[in-house]
């Protein structure tokens, strides 16, 4: 019943797989470099809060399942913010180097990846519930 491993797994494959296609216009086109570099930096910083608010959760459902009654004391709000706004400030300091509308908008990719990964994940769902079944009718 627990979905955040698998989530987490396909975000790292999704992510991965977007950093390397970045990479990879990084070495071919070399007018777009401080677009690709701003997508590189958004989307990394972007899957590590992403991560870290997961594995925060998972920690806090963990002891709230085992009753240990400790206090939980927030999500790391901070810290991710703080991580983001490094990476603006970045862009900032290295415009020629890093194109901050892309590292701007690729902040919010693993948020819009997590959720076509579960629109997936819960339809693939579906269909192996419905296999599962029979055919019987009730009559």
């Amino acid at each position: 019943m627990n979905e955040i491993p698998s989530y987490i797994y396909w975000l790292t494959r999704t992510t991965f797989g977007f950093l390397a296609l970045c990479f990879l216009s990084v070495a071919i086109l070399p007018d777009y470099r401080s677009i690709a570099f701003g997508l590189i930096v958004g989307s990394a910083v972007s899957f590590v809060n992403t991560k870290y608010l997961a594995r925060k959760v998972q920690k806090m459902t963990d002891e709230a399942a085992s009753g240990t009654g400790k206090r939980f004391k927030g999500l790391g709000f901070a810290q991710r913010a703080a991580f983001s706004i490094g990476a603006v400030v970045l862009a900032v300091e290295f415009p020629q180097v890093f194109e901050i509308h892309a590292l701007a908008g690729s902040l919010v990719f693993a948020p819009f990846a997590l959720v076509v990964i579960g629109f997936i994940l819960s339809r693939r769902e579906k269909k192996l519930d419905s296999d599962n079944e029979r055919g019987e009718k009730n009559a």
